[in-house]
């Protein structure tokens, strides 16, 4: 395998293509780092939502559990063991 990476230089070299091939090898280095950037937003984004979905599931069921025990003490009801417990 060294020997045709060594090969495919001394083409490159021998017809002068140097210039030609950095420019193809900087365009899909380019491409690359751009898939790369997106991949890692990606996996960040993933990652701090798995992180933050045990802390929203609690905050958003004690939102509603306190927004239908507020909702019963406004209109004057009273609380009842049951009624909390289907709000959960």
């Amino acid at each position: 395998m060294v020997n045709e990476v060594l090969c495919g230089i001394k083409v490159i070299k021998l017809y002068a293509w140097e210039v030609p091939m950095e420019r193809v090898i900087t365009k899909l280095r380019n491409r690359e780092l751009t898939l790369i950037r997106k991949l890692a937003f990606l996996e960040t984004t993933s990652d701090i939502l798995n992180s933050a979905s045990p802390f929203l599931v609690s905050f958003e069921s004690t939102t509603v559990l306190t927004n239908q025990i507020g909702t019963y003490h406004i209109i004057g009801s009273a609380v009842d063991v049951r009624d909390v417990h289907m709000a959960g």
